[in-house]
């Protein structure tokens, strides 16, 4: 959730947009200085979210509106808008592809100029966006809407969003020292201490923590036991990397993805809780976690990436998800411990070397007449000849582990 309602842009965007979209608002943030309000968690049923998102429409003083192929099939996206319209704010469509409105939404915005994302740079579309956006606050008084028809009042200048601090330092309890940049839309850890539990705060000076940085924790091997805040919407890549005495962690809802490396070389983490909102492993993420047992992939998490769980040696557990849809090369080489995994049956690709260099006694099972199986049968699993081979990957018959159909 985007924190504090301290913000002058609320953003209007498609969950499967989220990379862009936290973009959009780092560098609105940080190199235009633009305080933006991003709901980074997917909405359901419950109040407490479509109550935030009506507040902080309410709160802002335009909308921007991050228009895409998914946004087109956002169901919340439409009421969003008709909400900004019907509290008289400015609303600025930003176009991330050439997707054309949908009959409702073009109806709502006829006549709204609107601003390219794509064509150039993305960070020269974001600083277009940002003057326009600066054009209307200009005349945008932020506690009163303005009646139709009527120009918005100009405010004074010195109300305008200076640009914040690049980096602080907060004290923490036990006398922690935790460093910190501006970036990803709110704060971004980039050091910690050394010391065997560290808590990371929900928010600072007013905004919210939001990422945990490249290389935050490398080297700190003291570090045993990491309290992650609510407000957790990024793991950088690295982030955790070579955090040797790490032992165990749970990652808040919301995060959408591990970059790359982001585990790696945590070497005594035994046990590691990922969120529902996961959509991405990284590549390499869990590399060498030699004694992470049990892995759990979420349900949203359609592929894992080449050698996201290579020479995680005691790992002896594998939960895969219905809706995954890839394993690439090397996934889980090495996972010397593994007897069995189940596979889902839509799986569309499986490596050949997905498995290599695990026991001889490792079985993989599969349903009968499922695209799993078709995959399975196109990678050679089953003994037949690959119409692709990667000749940096050779697929022996020391590598291919068993395989069981079941009906």
């Amino acid at each position: 959730m985007g924190g504090s309602m301290n913000h002058d842009v609320f953003i209007s965007f498609s969950f499967r947009d989220i990379n862009k979209a936290m973009q959009v608002v780092n560098e609105l943030l940080s190199r235009h200085g633009i305080r933006c309000w991003i709901c980074t968690k997917e909405i359901d049923g419950g109040s407490s979210y479509k109550n935030d998102i009506v507040e902080a429409i309410t709160a802002s003083r335009l909308t921007v509106l991050l228009w895409s192929s998914n946004a087109a099939a956002s169901l919340d996206i439409p009421r969003e808008i008709g909400i900004a319209l019907e509290e008289r704010k400015h609303v600025i469509p930003f176009l991330l592809d050439a997707t054309p409105f949908t009959p409702s939404v073009r109806y709502d915005l006829t006549g709204v100029q609107q601003t390219k994302g794509y064509g150039k740079s993305f960070s020269a579309c974001i600083a277009d966006l940002a003057e326009d956006i600066a054009k209307k606050l200009k005349g945008t008084n932020r506690t009163a809407p303005q009646q139709t028809g009527q120009q918005p009042a100009a405010v004074p200048a010195e109300s305008k969003l200076a640009p914040m601090a690049p980096a602080i330092q907060e004290p923490q309890p036990d006398s922690q020292i935790i460093t910190y940049e501006l970036r990803n839309g709110g704060y971004t850890v980039t050091g910690v201490p050394d010391i065997e539990t560290v808590v990371i705060p929900e928010s600072v000076k007013g905004l919210p923590v939001v990422a945990i940085g490249k290389n935050a924790f490398k080297d700190r091997n003291k570090v045993k036991y990491v309290k992650l805040p609510a407000s957790l919407r990024l793991l950088e890549y690295w982030a955790f990397s070579d955090c040797y005495g790490l032992r165990e962690l749970e990652i808040p809802e919301g995060v959408p993805e591990i970059g790359d490396f982001c585990f790696s070389l945590c070497g005594e983490m035994k046990k590691i809780k990922l969120p529902s909102s996961l959509r991405k492993v990284g590549c390499l993420a869990f590399e060498d976690c030699k004694k992470l047992k049990k892995i759990e992939i979420p349900p949203n998490v359609d592929e894992i990436d080449s050698h996201s769980f290579d020479a995680c040696h005691q790992l002896t557990e594998v939960i895969l998800p219905d809706g995954l849809k890839k394993i690439q090369d090397d996934a889980f080489r090495k996972c010397i411990k593994l007897r069995q995994v189940m596979l889902p049956d839509g799986l569309e690709y499986v490596s050949g070397t997905a498995f290599a260099n695990c026991s001889p006694e490792l079985e993989l099972v599969v349903r009968e007449n499922t695209a799993t199986h078709r995959a399975l049968e196109r990678e050679g699993y089953f003994g037949t000849v690959k119409k692709t081979f990667n000749p940096f990957h050779p697929f022996s018959g020391k590598d291919r582990p068993k395989v069981k159909i079941v009906p």
